[in-house]
This record gives structure tokens, C-alpha cells and sequence, in this order.
């Protein structure tokens, strides 16, 4: 993962652009030196291949990924849970953030609707209600905090897993990606 600056002339009837100038935009010197953030910039970067797809330019997201990579190339310790956080938060920016507000409590959470509810939906894309709490705990946490969420690597593997299918249902082609093996491997 790196932050690049591109500039390049734009010409309509070309389909290759023609390269003006590419530099480092924000250097990151850790996240390729050290295996475990290795192993989540390598998952986070074939994540954003296929959930940004169809964004055009967009400030904002922009801003997040820049600010997530830096801050997990700054940190020494306690990032374990970045890649949860990273993707919750991601929603809000695609637009189709999980609606908290909704909270039933002890109730099912509905992926497809994105949405808490009282009675368990007729089709297959929901959680029950001890994993449906996990959403909302989710959604509070930041980089910052995350560390204080002690996750065993199963329940790690399994959140992943739900966010995962959660972006399948939300973003059109997602498909099953390559380097969750590799991720699902590491922090016990």
C-alpha cells in the first residue's frame, strides 16, 4: 500500500494515459517492514480493489484510507482489530453504513436491510441475536479505542467474515478474496 501522488495529460480517445509525474504522497515506512501490518495492507489493499470499484473522486474517502494507513503505519502495537474497524467505518463513506439506531435490543440484525429488527427475517442474510450485538460495539469503535475490544481469533475471523458477506450484499461483483486466508492466520 502506497499513497501516491499521479500527474498524467488526460486524452479522451486514448484508453493508456500518458504518465507527466508520479511521486510518494505520504510516506509510510513501517506497514511494509512489519509482517502483521504487512498482512492487513496487503488484505486492505485487494479489499479497497473491489469495494471502491465504481467510486469516482471522493474527497472524503480519499481522506480516510490516507489517515487509516498512516495511522496504522505509526502505531507500534494494539492494531489487531484494524481491519474490522477499517471496513465498518468504510460503509459510511459508500453509503450504506449499518443503521444502529434501529437497535432492537437482544434483537436479529438483517445485512441486507442493514438494519436491526424484533423478528428474524424470512431470507438467509441476517445475524442472530448474540451476534448482532457485536454490530453495534463495532460501529462505537475507532482506531484509537479498538484495542480495548479483546477479541479471541475466531470471533476475529468470524466479525471478518460477516463484514465480508455484509459488502458482498451491498457492493455489486464483490467477490471472495484471496488474501483473508493469510489474515485469518494471524493474531491469536
Amino acid at each position: 500500500m502506497t499513497i501516491v501522488e499521479v500527474n498524467y495529460d488526460f486524452r479522451m480517445k486514448s484508453e493508456l494515459q500518458k504518465l507527466r509525474d508520479i511521486r510518494i504522497f505520504l510516506p509510510l515506512t513501517s506497514l511494509s517492514m512489519h509482517p502483521y501490518k504487512l498482512s492487513i495492507g496487503l488484505f486492505i489493499s485487494e479489499f479497497l480493489l473491489y469495494a471502491t470499484r465504481g467510486e469516482r473522486e471522493n474527497r472524503p474517502l480519499f481522506n480516510f484510507v490516507a489517515f487509516s494507513l498512516e495511522w496504522l503505519d505509526g502505531v507500534d502495537d494494539g492494531f489487531s482489530n484494524f481491519h474490522l474497524v477499517f471496513m465498518i467505518r468504510l460503509t459510511r463513506f459508500l453509503g450504506f453504513s449499518p443503521n444502529t439506531d434501529s437497535g432492537v435490543e437482544g434483537g436479529y440484525f438483517d445485512l441486507l436491510n442493514a438494519c436491526f429488527t424484533s423478528e428474524m427475517p424470512l431470507h438467509g442474510h441476517f445475524l442472530h441475536p448474540h451476534e448482532a450485538s457485536k454490530i453495534g460495539l463495532l460501529m462505537r469503535l475507532n482506531f484509537q479505542t479498538m484495542h480495548l475490544c479483546a477479541m479471541s481469533r475466531d470471533e476475529r475471523n468470524r466479525c471478518t467474515e460477516v463484514i465480508l458477506e455484509y459488502y458482498r450484499l451491498h457492493v455489486p461483483g464483490f467477490p471472495t478474496m484471496k488474501s483473508l486466508d493469510v489474515l485469518k492466520e494471524l493474531f491469536v
